[in-house]
């Protein structure tokens, strides 16, 4: 969560920096929405391990599924479907959609989050030393910055630069393709279950 104020304040300080370089200039006022999306999905990675501590799987899985269809919801009913794209407020109830879906996901997250019991079988009750969790939690986080520059962000980033955001959002779509066909292969999807059962033993 610190980590992700940390970026939302860099975003803000550097905010024309960030506006003039990706040739977007609607960046400023996405800021706001950038602060939600970020702070929020660090709350959801959070819950998402602790409902993966509890074998809470099922449950997680539905909670993905009405995700999903509720945003899908949202854009087939309100989203404007006539003239060229962006239309005037597009954007903006783009990322209102997206902001109440992931909203709601997190409330559900957390309404059984509160009626699971503090305590996992198998775990101890002593307290975690907060060395050891900020060592581990400096560990993860320098793992992810450095697999970012191995994820097409990067380059969506570099198209966005040279090109403009239109070349930058059809790369984007093209290789989300690639990555949801990924997501299908048996072995991706046999790691939710393969890690669970390894932190359990």
């Amino acid at each position: 969560l610190l980590g992700g104020i940390i970026l939302v304040l860099l975003a803000w300080v550097f905010r024309d920096g960030l506006s003039s370089w990706l040739n977007l200039p609607e960046w400023n006022g996405l800021l706001p929405y950038f602060a939600l999306f970020t702070i929020l999905k660090f709350e959801a990675d959070i819950f998402d391990e602790m409902l993966t501590a509890h074998r809470s799987q099922a449950f997680r899985n539905m909670a993905t599924v009405g995700f999903q269809a509720l945003k899908l919801t949202l854009f087939i009913l309100w989203l404007p479907s006539e003239g060229d794209l962006p239309l005037v407020g597009t954007l903006e109830r783009l990322f209102t959609f997206l902001i109440v879906s992931n909203g709601l996901y997190l409330f559900a997250y957390l309404g059984r989050i509160l009626g699971l019991s503090r305590g996992i079988e198998g775990g101890g009750d002593e307290a975690l030393p907060v060395k050891r969790m900020a060592r581990y939690g400096i560990l993860q986080y320098a793992t992810s910055l450095t697999l970012i520059a191995l994820y097409t962000d990067v380059d969506t980033w570099i198209i966005s630069h040279y090109q403009q955001a239109s070349v930058a959002g059809v790369y984007r779509i093209a290789t989300q393709i690639v990555t949801a066909l990924i997501a299908l292969v048996p072995m991706h999807l046999l790691l939710k279950v393969i890690v669970p059962v390894y932190v359990k033993e």
